[in-house]
């Protein structure tokens, strides 16, 4: 009887006092299909969460094998676990599998004589025949396998092997794979992986997973889609992320898996939480899709994965966006139906520049669209854009650590990702001064301050959004009290792009950094901190009043006031507000400004959930809901139910 231990750690999921963690799903497919086809092995442990490197030695002792799934988020994890096996017990077999191992890399054997096998892309035929073949040790035949030869990586004669049909693998949900760890790990909310597909038609440079699956899509049944759905609602678990490269590629049938998952929630009371990818072009279903999770109280809404509207970059990158007339036609739905939509966008792409980037935003907000998410071009290590364009495009990197959600300052592996700091078309100088104008723009317009006023002055001819936006650029550089966060985000960015680390900051308890910290730290501290708050509303209320001072104006400014929630007075809202304009029609159904006494209510979302808990970590669901806009109120005339309310 083989015994064989698993790995697929990950770090924690939602506020730490949550104790979240994902399912390991990918080894618990290999278990589903290794059981399947061959009985004569025990499964050890299965670890999930990053254990002690001694403890979770100790758990695996006595494996004959140990598979590592290997992810950006674990990899330094895996390694240092893997050599502390192998000091241990010198043969065990170690394979590694998952996206993050460097198959092209001809010296990775030599970093690491500890790993034994490597598989490459798909690993559950790959892994069925090492176990089937581990008594002889004969691997050589077995398709997708690269052997360590005395540090020299042996390819097999029979390249990857992709599964036929995807039904021939078992559900791990359906087949009790995971039933020991959860009781073994009662305190534990679990969160879901489920896929319904796999394969993504899509080569963009910056990201693995084409890479790896490059070609047609192949799907799972409906009726096990609808059956694992079916358990995860049973079970009473909360949250699933759905795996698809592109979630709603399929409009019929992804509608009807949607479907599905919200008449479970109606049944089971779970699901009550989706993440997805959706599908890069668009079609109206999606739109659709996404107005039923909002529509079912699933805090969700729509992803535009747009990681730049510079044309020469998406040429360079391989990628082809919406046209920017269906965007704007689908932001304007979205906006009309009540759907939040976030776009994602990456700074560091080769060939973008700090004009091109700043253009970005104010494409965007042309577009009547504010929310999104910022990320810092990573360079992964099965990427076309690490394989071949790093040199031609001059692409300078750093290790950049605390990148991820969760990880402690006190971490005992460290994990890192390498980062881009500097192109040929844009240097250091300039990176850092892109991701300030990211927190600038994060902190005014995305999170709630100035949006309404600067599209009231650039649809008026007062200000186009360039001009509107430097000269308030420059107001803060001058303001005796925010020109301080101004400097001492330029110092943070800096220090992350040079040396990797970046600093931290803690407000009422709250912990911020990485991407939270730059981007978002500022919005949290001043919702947290009344005194800045109304500090930096006088300070864009005089700037604004320098363009153009009148009753319509001042009447904009109040109602983009109110625009803002205030986290320490939930239990005021809804609130009913008197404006002398009809700012709803105007910014929601962009009619004409018409001047008449309107009533207007401002909803809180999410109350019922953050009621108990501190203003701090009120503020830190800034950053766990950016993507529905919470922070921000939804809107609505007095005469329609909340639940028509408008989130912009």
């Amino acid at each position: 009887m083989i015994k064989i231990g698993f790995v697929q750690v990950n770090y924690s999921v939602g506020p730490k006092s949550y104790n979240g963690y994902f399912f390991p799903y990918s080894v618990g497919v290999l278990i589903a299909y290794l059981k399947k086809y061959y009985s004569q092995f025990t499964v050890t442990d299965i670890l999930f969460k990053r254990d002690k490197i001694t403890d979770a030695a100790d758990k695996l002792a006595g494996s004959n094998i140990v598979a590592f799934s290997t992810y950006v988020w674990n990899k330094e994890y895996n390694y240092a676990l893997a050599k502390e096996i192998k000091q241990r017990a010198p043969n065990t077999l170690i394979v590694f599998g998952g996206p993050e191992v460097p198959v092209s890399d001809v010296n990775f054997f030599q970093q690491h004589r500890y790993v034994d096998l490597v598989i490459e892309n798909e690993g559950e035929i790959s892994f069925l025949k090492i176990v089937e073949n581990f008594h002889t040790k004969d691997f050589k035949n077995i398709p997708g396998v690269i052997s360590n030869r005395y540090g020299v990586p042996v390819r097999s004669i029979r390249g990857p092997e992709r599964i036929v049909d995807l039904d021939d693998i078992p559900s791990p949900y359906l087949t009790g794979v995971f039933d020991s760890i959860v009781q073994r790990h009662p305190d534990v909310n679990w969160h879901i992986t489920l896929e319904t597909n796999r394969g993504c038609p899509y080569q963009c440079t910056f990201c693995d997973w084409g890479s790896l699956t490059y070609t047609k899509i192949k799907k799972f049944q409906l009726e096990r889609v609808f059956e694992e759905i079916e358990w995860v609602g049973r079970q009473g678990y909360k949250y699933i992320y759905l795996a698809d490269a592109n979630f709603g590629v399929f409009p019929e049938r992804d509608e009807m898996i949607m479907d599905k998952i919200v008449e479970t929630k109606l049944q089971y009371g779970s699901p009550i939480g989706i993440t997805l990818n959706w599908a890069k072009n668009q079609k109206a279903t999606v739109m659709n899709i996404a107005k039923k999770l909002i529509a079912n109280n699933f805090d969700h809404g729509l992803t535009v994965s747009l990681q730049t509207l510079t044309e020469s970059v998406l040429e360079i990158i391989k990628r082809q966006n919406l046209e920017i007339n269906k965007a704007k036609e689908l932001f304007d739905l979205c906006r009309a139906n009540g759907v939040p939509v976030n776009s994602e966008l990456i700074l560091g792409l080769p060939g973008e520049t700090l004009d091109s980037w700043k253009s970005n935003f104010y494409k965007l907000f042309r577009l009547n669209h504010k929310t999104m998410t910022v990320y810092q071009c990573q360079v992964l290590v099965n990427s076309e854009l690490n394989i071949d364009q790093v040199d031609p495009h001059e692409i300078r990197t750093v290790l950049s650590y605390n990148t991820f959600t969760n990880a402690s300052a006190d971490e005992e592996i460290y994990e890192s990702l390498p980062i881009v700091v500097a192109t040929k078309d844009m240097p250091l100088g300039d990176m850092v001064t892109a991701n300030l104008w990211n927190w600038f723009f994060f902190t005014f317009h995305v999170l709630g301050l100035t949006n309404f006023v600067s599209e009231y002055f650039e649809r008026e001819g007062l200000a186009y959004y360039e001009d509107f936006y430097q000269g308030l650029f420059e107001a803060v550089t001058n303001d005796p009290i925010f020109s301080k966060e101004l400097n001492t985000k330029r110092q943070q960015i800096y220090q992350w792009l040079t040396t990797g680390n970046d600093q931290s900051e803690t407000m009422y308890g709250l912990r911020l950094e990485g991407i939270k910290l730059y981007n978002y730290g500022t919005s949290c501290k001043i919702h947290i901190d009344k005194e800045l708050r109304n500090h930096v509303q006088y300070l864009i209320a005089e700037y604004v009043k320098s363009i153009r001072d009148s009753d319509t104006v001042t009447d904009l400014l109040e109602f983009q006031k109110k625009y803002l929630v205030d986290l320490h007075n939930l239990n005021s809202y809804p609130k009913q507000v008197t404006f002398n304009y009809n700012w709803l029609d105007y910014f929601v159904h962009k009619f004409p400004l018409e001047t008449v006494s309107t009533e207007i209510m401002f909803y809180s979302k999410s109350n019922e959930e953050i009621a108990n808990a501190s203003v701090a970590n009120r503020a830190e669901y800034i950053w766990y809901k950016r993507r529905i806009s919470f922070g921000m109120a939804a809107l609505n005339t007095v005469n329609k139910p909340a639940a028509m309310s408008y989130v912009i």
